[in-house]
């Protein structure tokens, strides 16, 4: 059995994400005044007997009030069971029924007094009944009529049956069946009006909840934010002052290799010269790399290309290349061969083991650092481990931080930059693989990476279509950027691989280059940024416009904002960053023209 309440102007007052947590509420109030409303009930209850007792003995009486006993003591019994409920929320409508049946069975009991007791011989007897049954009922008005159907169950069940009996005696009880009809009318207006206010008060209260709520979650979400802008922002000035010092390193030491080599005529110092500038450039260079990279995950404009392939393929391309390092170091580095076919990119996933070996090469002193694979579920667990120093357990994920590097408070550029692990938290990320790290002070460091397990089909390797790499001769290529050096620098290293070149320093230099020319335009190379606040995207656009048909290009950039990735991944065209190759601006070259062919 389901008594649902049904009151429009219940609903009208109420929103609708407030409307079961209020009857909630209502039916706690029920029960938490359900004691009260019994003691009333028993005592009306008790004097109505004595009144009849005195006037008419009946012995019926005593069976009367002994059954309304004993159901006030079975609800007493239900109320207090309900009252120590831990889950009243949970099944508050079961609750409710119960309820409004005690409701109802009690107020039976009172109409069934208006048949059993009612004497139209004995005028006293049916004023007693009258007033006890009026009584009664203006009780249930303010303590039930929060919840309509205990209100409406009550008042039908106990006073109805009385008028009912004064109609059917007619004559001069009429009047007497119409007062109480009346009555009921005036209790039920009453009830009404006393629920709409319980139900007022309530609401406001369960607002004024919300609203404080609100406000606290307001208030910890803005200090949530407010600490992670200020975390943000010492790690972006840790970051800035890193990178200045790595950034100011080799600027240093370019700078006073040029002026040795400005000052001796030394054949053999400027050959040694030289080599030191190579490895203050590559330096240069690695930092950007590791740079670019870090802007390029932020940006979500790295692409990943998944397939199946052998994993012993990327552990032998690795052994090759790290095992000279570990035995500069004389450390051994043992990267154990495996079987297992993997479900990656193979691409990322090999810049993810770089970075772990290389850190794990670095940092191991003496021992050996172990490269392994296993199998855990439908994942392959790949696994570095080292000997070296370790690694603090409240460091664990600082180390993840970009330039983070313990043993390495000199900066020392032959140690590492210190973003390997930011590349590898965030390549990780983008993969969706989870990664752990467990290291001892003095025994050394685990690192444990699973990807997913291939289904034993492996993709074939195309064809490479550079195979035209040297092959630039009678290309013609437009090169725009308003940097005089760039433009003579770019024209001269063109010319060496045997292309023609045209050099432009603006959008209306280059158009009126194209006007003046007599050769087709091949290749347009734009620097992002150029004069008046244009682009090398508006710049190859305007271009095709002019010549009515599709230029392939090339953009180049200095800057790694993640607004610059997205846009320059959103026009199509190829992007390198600065300080360039000159291989990978041939490959490039070659890669466009070629392979839209």
């Amino acid at each position: 059995m389901e008594i649902i309440e049904n009151s429009s102007s219940s609903k009208n007052s109420v929103s609708a994400n407030l409307e079961v947590p209020l009857l909630i509420e209502r039916i706690k109030l029920l029960y938490r005044t359900g004691f009260s409303a019994l003691i009333g009930v028993f005592i009306v209850s008790l004097f109505l007997v004595i009144a009849l007792w005195i006037t008419t003995e009946n012995g019926q009486l005593k069976w009367w009030m002994g059954i309304l006993t004993l159901i006030i003591v079975i609800r007493y019994l239900t109320i207090s069971f309900y009252n120590h409920q831990k889950t009243q929320d949970h099944n508050y409508r079961y609750w409710a029924n119960i309820y409004v049946i005690g409701v109802v069975v009690s107020g039976s009991m009172w109409g069934l007094a208006g048949f059993m007791f009612f004497n139209p011989n004995d005028p006293i007897v049916i004023f007693i009944l009258i007033t006890f049954t009026l009584g009664i009922s203006a009780g249930a008005a303010t303590s039930i009529s929060v919840y309509y159907p205990a209100f409406f169950g009550f008042i039908i069940t106990a006073i109805l049956p009385l008028a009912i009996r004064l109609f059917i005696e007619g004559g001069v009880f009429i009047p007497f069946g119409g007062a109480v009809i009346f009555y009921i009318a005036a209790s039920t207006l009453f009830a009404r009006q006393y629920h709409k206010a319980t139900l007022e008060s309530l609401r406001l209260r369960f607002e004024n909840i919300e609203l404080i709520e609100r406000v606290t979650q307001e208030k910890e979400r803005f200090e949530k934010e407010k600490v992670i802008a200020e975390e943000a922002n010492i790690a972006k000035s840790k970051f800035l002052a890193a990178a200045s010092h790595d950034l100011r390193q080799p600027l240093h030491a370019l700078g006073l290799l040029i002026s040795t080599l400005e000052t001796t005529n030394d054949p053999d110092l400027r050959r040694k010269i030289l080599n030191q500038t190579k490895e203050s450039v590559y330096a240069l260079d690695d930092l950007f790399d590791s740079l670019l990279d870090i802007s390029k995950l932020d940006a979500g404009v790295v692409e990943v290309n998944i397939e199946d392939f052998t994993l012993n393929n990327l552990f032998g391309r690795l052994k090759n290349e790290y095992t000279a390092l570990a035995d500069e170091k004389n450390i051994e580095l043992k990267i154990m061969p495996t079987n297992k076919i993997i479900r990656s990119d193979p691409v990322l996933l090999d810049r993810i083991l770089r970075n772990l070996i290389s850190n794990a090469v670095n940092y191991t002193q003496s021992g050996k650092v172990l490269v392994g694979a296993k199998a855990a579920g439908n994942e392959i667990s790949i696994e570095i481990w080292d000997q070296g120093n370790g690694i603090p357990e409240s460091e664990l994920e600082n180390i993840f931080s970009e330039f983070s590097q313990l043993h390495n408070p000199e900066r020392d550029r032959t140690k590492g930059l210190g973003l390997g692990l930011a590349i590898v938290k965030r390549l990780c990320n983008l993969l969706g693989y989870s990664y752990k790290i467990h290291s001892e002070i003095c025994k050394g460091t685990v690192v444990k990476i699973k990807v997913p397990k291939s289904n034993g089909i492996i993709s074939k390797p195309q064809n490479s279509s550079v195979s035209k790499l040297d092959d630039l001769a009678h290309l013609v290529i437009l090169v725009i950027d308003d940097e005089k050096a760039i433009l003579e620098s770019m024209r001269l290293i063109l010319t060496n691989w045997g292309s023609k070149v045209i050099t432009a320093g603006s959008i209306l230099d280059a158009i009126e280059q194209i006007k003046n020319s007599k050769h087709q335009i091949d290749l347009i190379i734009s620097d992002y940024r150029l004069r008046d606040n244009t682009t090398g995207v508006e710049a190859i656009h305007n271009i095709e416009k002019i010549l009515n048909l599709q230029v392939n290009g090339i953009l180049i950039s200095g800057d790694t904002s993640s607004e610059i990735l997205k846009t320059v991944k959103a026009s199509g065209f190829p992007l390198l960053h600065k300080p360039v190759k000159p291989t990978h601006l041939k490959m490039a070259i070659t890669g466009c023209v070629y392979n839209a062919q």
